[in-house]
């Protein structure tokens, strides 16, 4: 039988800080010390008290490795975070923030996470390229017209968003992140992918839904470690999906509503995909079978106990 089509998949919350963080305070991680809370309590209840929170944002910074303003209309980067040496999560989220100056480069050597969604961003310093211990980048919810070729030093890249922008297309070097596992560019303007998209040999899942994408390129059957593909939406048509990438890959989760593309049955690797598909499907009815998860519809059960009998 064919393999179920079912809803574009969900993705995971990349805008979670680190468990070990303590509670927000004025839009900044920060817990007082015993000696400090006295005080503190004092600025709060200060009406003009802008300096003392950018103080206590900056020690707080200093102390922890992370720097977080979320929903300040400021519109400026705030270029006080570029004076913390260690810092690790700078993380600007709903801030208006219409540039990324050059000066960020500051943070090249210790920076893990970039997190700078829903913002105002047309573009990014080239100075990016600087950004060697970068691990995760979030820039959903901009207006990205490109990217700047800065991907070749990013070898600890794991997680990268770009969903939400208006990239038309992304640079070759995207290829040299190679150690990326999770890359999300849905709900752009993409009418293609490049070919160096091949390179991520360790990507394991690729969300491109809601572009103008035509076809796939043939250098995606190398991707060793994909298995989850969202295509949902774009202008995939017949013999769009190279064969490579569907029997040569561990590919199993591949969603294609939305395009001009009805379904897979005639597509080269077909056979191939449709084993793992099917395989992958059972397992996950088999662990909520066995955790208790028993909220099973009728035709998934039916299909649970189709799929026993062969």
């Amino acid at each position: 039988g064919a393999v179920r089509m079912g809803k574009c998949f969900g993705k995971p919350d990349r805008n979670a800080e680190p468990q070990e963080t303590s509670p927000i305070y004025s839009g900044v991680e920060y817990t007082p010390s015993r000696e400090q809370r006295k005080p503190v309590n004092q600025v709060k209840k200060t009406v003009g008290m802008g300096n003392d929170v950018s103080k206590q944002r900056l020690d707080a910074a200093s102390k922890t490795g992370i720097y977080n303003i979320t929903g300040k209309e400021s519109k400026e980067f705030p270029k006080d975070c570029l004076k913390v040496s260690n810092l690790r999560v700078l993380t600007l989220d709903k801030c208006q923030l219409l540039k990324v100056p050059p000066e960020i480069s500051s943070l090249a050597a210790s920076l893990q996470k970039l997190m700078l969604p829903n913002n105002k961003l047309r573009s990014l310093p080239a100075e990016l390229s600087a950004f060697s211990a970068l691990q995760q980048i979030d820039l959903s919810g901009n207006a990205l017209e490109s990217l700047p070729d800065c991907f070749a030093a990013m070898q600890k890249l794991k997680d990268m968003t770009l969903a939400s922008n208006q990239l038309t297309s992304l640079p070759a070097s995207i290829g040299s992140a190679k150690n990326l596992k999770v890359l999300d560019v849905s709900n752009n303007r993409l009418s293609s992918l490049p070919a160096a998209i091949g390179d991520l040999v360790n990507l394991e899942d690729l969300d491109c839904n809601s572009n103008r994408i035509s076809s796939l390129p043939d250098t995606m059957g190398g991707m060793k470690r994909l298995k989850r593909l969202n295509a949902c939406h774009n202008q995939l048509a017949a013999g769009a999906i190279p064969g490579a990438l569907m029997r040569d890959t561990p590919l199993d989760s591949l969603r294609i509503e939305g395009n001009p593309l009805a379904g897979l049955k005639d597509e080269d690797g077909y056979a191939e995909y449709e084993k793992r598909a099917k395989t992958h499907e059972l397992k996950n009815i088999d662990q909520r079978v066995r955790t208790g998860d028993l909220s099973l519809g009728l035709g998934t059960a039916e299909q649970y106990a189709a799929m026993h009998k062969t």
